[in-house]
């Protein structure tokens, strides 16, 4: 089977990538609502995607996706192997939250000008970690437990 070189996921990845470098300048001071902020947004979805993808394909993340919207009740290994992965997908993004949080809150003890600027600030931090706790609980650990759930009805 011949793979594509470039298809519009390996264009998509590439563009992610990118604005993921050029967002990390200027990640406290486009604070859009209270929460509300679109960097802190596509920082939360693309940081940890791509630490996902430094260890998984493209081919295995969707087949793991997958999993979770087929209607049949895959075999015992690849519901273990999507378990592990959701549960590596749930870790990245825990752990990026926190470290974008930080990485603001060192952006903002920079800049201590006025109390405004502060405020303003320590909301962009916190969405890093409101948005990426949103992620995890609407969507990696109903994914994970639906897994589990099809795992159980196997044994």
């Amino acid at each position: 089977m011949k793979m594509r070189r470039w298809g519009i996921i390996g264009i998509i990845e590439l563009l992610l990538l990118a604005y993921m470098i050029f967002a990390m300048r200027d990640f406290t001071v486009f604070a859009v609502g209270l929460f509300w902020d679109l960097k802190a947004f596509i920082l939360i979805v693309t940081f940890p995607f791509g630490i996902i993808l430094f260890n998984y394909s493209f081919r295995m993340i969707a087949g793991n996706i997958s999993l979770f919207f087929d209607k049949r009740i895959p075999a015992k290994d690849d519901l273990e192997r999507g378990i592990i992965f959701f549960d590596f997908a749930v870790k990245s993004y825990l752990y990026s939250g926190v470290f974008l949080f930080f990485f603001a809150l060192m952006m903002m003890l920079s800049d201590i000008s006025s109390v405004d600027v502060i405020g303003r600030n320590l909301a962009t931090a916190l969405c890093s970690v409101i948005y990426s706790l949103f992620i995890v609980i609407l969507f990696l650990v109903p994914m994970k437990n639906r897994l589990e759930m099809k795992l159980t009805d196997l044994k």
